[in-house]
C-alpha cells in the first residue's frame, strides 16, 4: 500500500549531522546500494533524500559515493516535519511513504531489513 508512510525523529547530542540507511539487501558491513536519510540543523533544520552507490565511476577505490536521489533520477521522497537545536542536542523529525515509487528509495515493510545509522 504505498499510501502508508513512517514518521521519524532523529536526535544528535553531538549537535552534527545524522543519517539512517535502509536497505533490504545484507549490508555486508558497508554502506553500498543504500537507501539514505541525512538530517541536521544549522540556522533551520535540513533533511535529504541520497542513495550511496557501491564502486560507481568517481569514487575512491573501495569507497562509496552518496548522492542525492534527484541527481541519480529518482526524487527527494522525504518531508521535514520539524526541528530544533537545543543545548541537548539537535532533533529533526521527518515523513516519507514506507514503499515509494522510486528506485533509490528502499520499501520499509515488516520482516527484516538492514539498518545502518551514522552521526558526528
Amino acid at each position: 500500500d504505498n499510501e502508508k508512510s513512517i514518521i521519524m525523529t532523529m536526535f544528535n547530542e553531538m549537535k552534527g549531522y545524522m543519517g539512517i540507511g535502509f536497505n533490504t539487501l545484507p549490508l555486508q558491513g558497508a554502506h553500498h546500494d543504500t537507501d539514505l536519510i541525512v538530517a541536521w540543523y544549522d540556522n533551520e533544520p535540513n533533511v535529504i533524500d541520497m542513495w550511496s552507490d557501491s564502486m560507481a565511476s568517481g569514487c575512491q577505490e573501495y569507497g562509496t559515493c552518496n548522492k542525492l536521489d534527484s541527481e541519480k533520477g529518482g526524487e527527494n521522497d522525504v518531508d521535514l516535519l520539524c526541528g530544533e537545536k537545543t543545548d541537548d542536542g539537535i532533533s529533526v523529525t521527518w515523513q516519507r511513504l514506507l514503499n515509494p515509487d522510486d528506485k533509490y528509495d528502499s520499501p520499509i515493510k515488516s520482516g527484516e531489513i538492514e539498518i545502518m545509522w551514522a552521526a558526528t
